[in-house]
Formats: structure tokens, C-alpha cells, sequence
């Protein structure tokens, strides 16, 4: 038996749901930092898994866009794969505390609106751990 969204968060004794107002989540630099420090990180098999998959029609491997990346631990680890990645974050002190990289870009903005990525350029449009907290319709 199926059971809306809305009940098994319910059941789940939470309201969370994708589509609440993230933005002021991460504005805390303390926080932010712990998140950076604590937050899981992948093993290279994943990474490697995913690329292999995108070599089926895409090569060359230019571009990954990593959208919901927060201080880039999922950007980086496609930094050795891709000639380029962009990682894009609502949270401006998310970005701040993600490390330089020199084939790595971040960017503050949404997933939702990528206005400095040329349509149809992206090999891998990746979201680890954030696609829940991006609004369902937009």
C-alpha cells in the first residue's frame, strides 16, 4: 500500500519536504564549517561508477555541474574526471569554505537557474545529499 508524501513524513515524525526555504540554512559560519568537516564523504568507486557511465555517451567528460554542493565535497572528487567543474550552492558561506581547486569553480546560486552554464554544455549535472531540499516545481 502507497502512502502519500506528506503521511510518511508524517509517520517518519518529521516535516521536512523538498520545497521548504532553504536559503538561510548555512549562514552560520560555525555551522557551515562543521558541516564541511563532518559531512560523509565518497569513496573513488562511486566516483568511478558515475563517470563510466557518462563515458557511454560523453567522452571527453567537459563539463560536470555539481548543483546543492555546499563546501564541494562531491566537486572535488570530480576534479580528476572532468575538465571542468562548476559547484553551485544557495549558501554564499557554503561556497566560502569550499577549497581551491584548479579545474573547480563554485558559484553561489540555485539549481533551479544556472544563467553562466550554456545550454546543452553539461556532461553530468550531479546532486549528492541536496536534491531534497530543492523546491519541487520551478
Amino acid at each position: 500500500m502507497s502512502v502519500s508524501v506528506d503521511e510518511w513524513l508524517k509517520q517518519q515524525g518529521t516535516t521536512m519536504r523538498r520545497g521548504v526555504d532553504t536559503s538561510q540554512m548555512f549562514v552560520d559560519k560555525e555551522q557551515s564549517e562543521s558541516y564541511a568537516k563532518y559531512r560523509m564523504k565518497y569513496c573513488d568507486q562511486v566516483y568511478q561508477f558515475i563517470v563510466d557511465y557518462c563515458r557511454e555517451t560523453s567522452p571527453d567528460l567537459d563539463l560536470c555541474v555539481d548543483c546543492g554542493c555546499g563546501p564541494g565535497q562531491s566537486t572535488l572528487g570530480f576534479a580528476k574526471y572532468f575538465k571542468k567543474v562548476v559547484g553551485v550552492d544557495i549558501s554564499e558561506v557554503q561556497i566560502s569554505n569550499a577549497p581551491k581547486h584548479d579545474n573547480v569553480e563554485f558559484k553561489v546560486g540555485s539549481a533551479e537557474k544556472l544563467p553562466f552554464i550554456e545550454s546543452g554544455s553539461v556532461d553530468l549535472w550531479s546532486s549528492a545529499q541536496s536534491f531534497n531540499y530543492m523546491p519541487e516545481k520551478e
